[in-house]
């Protein structure tokens, strides 16, 4: 994830709250990524589901310049357990100069 959101159009695709689509047939599609609209610092990245691994989300939140990228498997409330990790590492980490 830290990776894929150095590249300019994966970042601006995964920060999407919805987008159209030009083919043949215009489709309007939404984002089931709630992260982005509940947190305020909040530019990506993907929610899954598996049986085995449940909800899970790679969330990515930027301040100050600074990324945080939080991963969070079988989390049922996903978009809220994110913001509580990516609000400890912004407030409470201490950043290397």
């Amino acid at each position: 994830a830290r990776y894929a959101m150095t590249l300019p159009t994966f970042e601006a695709i995964a920060g999407e709250h919805s987008w159209t689509t030009s083919g043949s047939e215009v489709i309007l599609m939404r984002t089931l990524n709630h992260f982005l609209s509940s947190y305020d610092d909040a530019d990506g990245v993907k929610t899954g589901f598996t049986e085995e691994a449940g909800k899970t989300l790679v969330a990515s939140a930027t301040r100050d310049g600074r990324r945080v990228i939080a991963v969070l498997l079988n989390a049922p409330d996903r978009s809220s357990a994110a913001a509580t990790l990516i609000e400890w590492a912004f407030t409470d980490h201490t950043w290397p100069r």
